[in-house]
């Protein structure tokens, strides 16, 4: 039973984990562009609407795997269905 709990416990953190960045880097500051300062030896210019284009698609994939991942721990999802090889 402190399993099924420990499990509940680490999906609520997780899902307001990736609720927290989608909401900061979609919605409260879509154009955030500070970590384009960090960058060193630029050879090219940097062309902003590409690299946000790129930053939300990979925060959006990020989020869908953590939550995939969380997922492949759930007991109900395991008892449903099974694979074999």
């Amino acid at each position: 039973m402190k399993k099924k709990y420990l499990y509940y416990l680490i999906l609520a953190g997780s899902l307001l984990y990736i609720a927290f960045f989608i909401y900061l880097n979609l919605f409260y500051n879509p154009s955030d562009t500070n970590f384009l300062k960090q960058k060193t030896n630029v050879v090219h210019p940097v062309y902003l609407p590409v690299w946000l284009t790129v930053m939300h698609t990979h925060v959006l994939s990020a989020s869908i795997t953590m939550f995939s991942g969380i997922l492949n721990f759930s007991t109900i999802l395991r008892k449903r269905r099974t694979y074999t090889i």
